[in-house]
């Protein structure tokens, strides 16, 4: 299909948003796997650097997979792509979650040392 054509295909139309933001998704998707590699040279982000890289690549691959569902018509490539940002999205929120559950339990541990007047006992310990 030529550049500013109408999609007429069914999944034309479905995956066309998703194909006028290719560009940002490859660029995300670039950007994602970079801050992997670099997290991935300290201890901590060794750990975690897995999942932007996996992001990337996701992202990255939903790209191409618009872009050819959109210049052949082709169905399976654009649930293909579309499948590859629901993954995204499940990663997030499960990476979301978590995090939260490790703030709430932070700030717990943190007013419980406050609370229990230890914070006075460190306090004093270091002055």
């Amino acid at each position: 299909m030529l550049e500013g054509q109408v999609p007429t295909q069914p999944a034309q139309r479905i995956i066309q948003p998703i194909y006028e933001s290719k560009g940002w998704m490859k660029f995300l998707g670039i950007l994602s796997i970079v801050y992997g590699v670099l997290a991935a040279l300290t201890i901590v982000g060794l750990v975690f650097a897995w999942l932007p890289i996996w992001i990337g690549v996701l992202l990255t691959k939903s790209a191409k997979k618009a872009e050819e569902a959109h210049r052949d018509g082709n169905e399976a490539d654009a649930v293909e792509s579309l499948s590859r940002i629901k993954t995204m999205f499940t990663i997030y929120g499960v990476m979301s979650i978590i995090g939260l559950v490790m703030t709430v339990l932070y700030l717990v541990v943190i007013i419980g040392v406050i609370a229990s007047g230890g914070f006075e006992e460190f306090t004093r310990t270091l002055g």
